[in-house]
């Protein structure tokens, strides 16, 4: 083989990898199962994803454990938790919870769920990179289908308001309320959301080319019937995002990673005064109550934050702020910036920077994986912007599978394409 060759097959590393060892059959087994799982689990399940990622993060400890040294993302994440643990040492609920005397206490503690999870969870993303052609092509299968099928249940779910998610409860033994079997149903669409585009260039050319599109309006719609926002605003952002890169796959990635690092680094300057000037508000006639109580919300973090600057108020402290901050400040970067400093926000911004310099650095060579990537994350930071703890586990876990599977997806094209590839020097005669 010549040195020229030997570079391309270097510079073909699928991302994300830790060495070229395939899984065992069993472990391909295990992801198709749990692959298939993780929409009915996102639709059904209570927080169920943080479940679904464990068994395969712990199953894949049987053979990802190596000497080699980890990606750098996984030594960001790695420092964050760290950090994350380290200032609870200084946060208000210290005192309160330093000492747990029951199972329900110590399952209320952040910091062991955020170690056990850094583990699990990057070993779930190595085991899933580490499948055979065969197993990966088939999870994503499975994950595509039942993708489609959480879709048209949760449209139907959005037109009777929750009432399929309120009957399934009632067999189950636990009957809901309406506004609750509402508000459950919606959490599916956090997961669709989240998943669709890799979905969706999975099954470019082997479904008709309207359906995926169908799909992402019947999101975008089924999101609003339910009464969530933030799945309808990611899905239309992320299709600017991923027109955007088409245009030119490496400069929109390098963009989307400057505005993640901008974004996290500069939230709380949002929502403080400048000069004369009010921070950012809405007219008292527009929007839905939800939108000024978030409004509310991120002002009041961004003077706690301005007070507290550098190592922030220790890790759950956003709990000690009631009821002006209610148990989180709905927005990620608000969140790492008001319980870890600018320590923990440099951290998040550097990971989130590292993932897309990671995609721009693909871009060249498969565009549409990047587009779909970039979206991916668009999605993933624009619900946690205005949704969700930064260390809810069920939603740390959906980005862990939605890591994979772009890292997958990527796979399953290069083997696509070097079959479609004739050997160099062979012509069609």
């Amino acid at each position: 083989m010549t040195a020229t060759s030997l570079e391309a097959s270097a510079q073909a590393a699928p991302p994300f990898t830790f060495e070229a060892t395939r899984a065992p059959r069993w472990y391909g087994v295990l992801m198709i199962v749990l692959f298939a799982l993780l929409m009915p689990v996102g639709y059904l399940g209570d927080e169920g994803e943080a479940l679904v990622t464990a068994l395969g993060g712990a199953a894949a400890l049987a053979f990802v454990l190596q000497r080699r040294p980890p990606p750098v993302g996984v030594i960001l994440l790695t420092l964050l938790t760290a950090w994350a643990v380290a200032s609870f040492a200084w946060s208000p609920l210290e005192p309160l919870q330093a000492h747990p005397h029951s199972y329900n206490q110590f399952q209320a503690l952040t910091a062991p769920k955020l170690v056990f999870q850094l583990v699990l969870d990057c070993a779930f993303v190595a085991g899933a990179l580490k499948l055979s052609a065969e197993p990966r092509s088939r999870a994503m299968r499975w994950l595509a289908w039942t993708l489609w099928a959480a879709v048209v249940v949760l449209m139907l779910d959005g037109v009777v308001q929750g009432q399929i998610t309120g009957l399934l409860s009632a067999i189950s033994g636990k009957p809901l309320t309406p506004d609750i079997a509402k508000r459950n149903a919606a959490r599916g669409c956090y997961a669709v959301a989240l998943m669709f585009w890799p979905v969706a260039l999975f099954t470019w050319r082997r479904v008709p080319v309207g359906v995926p599109v169908v799909m992402s309006v019947l999101i975008v719609i089924s999101s609003l019937l339910l009464g969530v926002d933030a799945p309808a605003a990611a899905m239309i952002a992320s299709l600017l995002i991923f027109a955007g890169v088409r245009v030119n796959a490496r400069i929109g990635a390098w963009a989307c990673a400057v505005g993640a690092v901008v974004y996290v680094l500069a939230a709380p300057l949002v929502f403080l005064p400048h000069g004369g000037a009010a921070p950012p508000d809405l007219p008292s006639d527009v929007g839905k109550l939800s939108w000024h109580v978030r409004l509310d919300i991120w002002r009041f973090a961004s003077h706690l934050i301005a007070h507290r600057p550098l190592l922030g108020y220790g890790l759950d402290s956003s709990r000690a702020f009631e009821p002006s901050i209610p148990m989180h400040p709905h927005d990620m970067a608000l969140q790492l910036w008001l319980e870890l400093g600018a320590p923990g926000a440099l951290l998040g911004a550097l990971f989130f920077g590292w993932l897309f310099y990671k995609v721009a650095r693909l871009a060249k060579s498969d565009p549409a994986w990047a587009a779909i990537a970039c979206a991916t994350g668009a999605v993933y930071l624009l619900i946690g912007a205005i949704s969700f703890g930064v260390w809810q586990e069920w939603w740390l876990a959906l980005g862990a599978a939605a890591v994979a599977a772009c890292g997958m997806l990527l796979q399953v094209r290069r083997e696509a394409a070097s079959v479609e590839r004739p050997p160099d020097g062979l012509v069609a005669l």
